[in-house]
């Protein structure tokens, strides 16, 4: 049953998670969950990359989001900038 695996590939497994309509109601949660963890890892693995790169780079500062004299325009064409070495490190990260 599709809604079986669903559930059980998102799930705990200690068995205490109710039935399969409880644990159907947990997948978007459960999902959501692994989405921001995983996107933690990446983000994390980034900045370790900058920082193996230049350790004197002062990342603290990227918690606050865009910088003050950068417009939308401008960072749109620095993400773009990145992209090729955003498939560079997925590909190290696959590896």
């Amino acid at each position: 049953m599709a809604a079986q695996t669903v559930v059980e590939s998102v799930s705990s497994t200690d068995g205490s998670d109710g039935n399969l309509a409880d644990r159907l109601w947990k997948v978007p949660q459960k999902f959501a969950e692994y989405l921001a963890e995983a996107s933690r890892n990446y983000v994390a693995h980034a900045l370790g990359l900058v920082k193996s790169c230049w350790p004197w780079a002062k990342i603290g500062v990227l918690g606050d989001g865009m910088c003050s004299t950068c417009n939308h325009d401008q960072f749109v064409k620095f993400v773009e900038e990145a992209e090729p070495v955003v498939d560079q490190i997925v590909k190290l990260v696959d590896q």
